[in-house]
């Protein structure tokens, strides 16, 4: 008998390795899958692989969660202190535009999806213009 999320298990362990290559590929120099039985740091694309082919099948072994990320990509006037400036262009990368949680100052603690659902909109007419 075929367990009905085995499928879905396999997706996730396809989106790991995906994102981990992706990861490698720009630059950083190592990622964490967070599960029990594999080294804490990645460092080698083939690791990944075999995470795929050969992780675990039990969806117990697995924990995942998403959020808002806050305070990764900072807006502000100064491009010392900040990623994006109040334009929500990028301080170095012109028409690089930001408009999502990462522009915050710093995680709220509460679901902000109207707020960055209205930072959004902003940014959107900023760019059509």
């Amino acid at each position: 008998m075929r367990i009905p999320w085995t499928r879905d298990l396999a997706r996730a362990r396809r989106g790991t390795r995906a994102l981990g290559e992706m990861f490698l590929a720009a630059g950083a120099d190592y990622v964490e899958l967070g599960m029990h039985g594999w080294a804490k740091r990645i460092d080698d694309p083939r690791e990944l692989a075999r995470f795929e082919s050969d992780g675990a099948t039990g969806g117990g072994a697995y924990a995942a969660a998403a959020t808002h990320l806050f305070g990764t990509a900072a807006m502000g006037g100064d491009p010392s202190r900040s990623v994006v400036g109040l334009d929500f262009q990028h301080h170095a990368v012109r028409r690089l535009y930001i408009a999502d949680s990462s522009v915050f100052p710093a995680n709220t603690g509460v679901n902000r999806q109207t707020s960055i659902l209205a930072l959004a909109s902003l940014c959107g007419r900023r760019v059509a213009m």
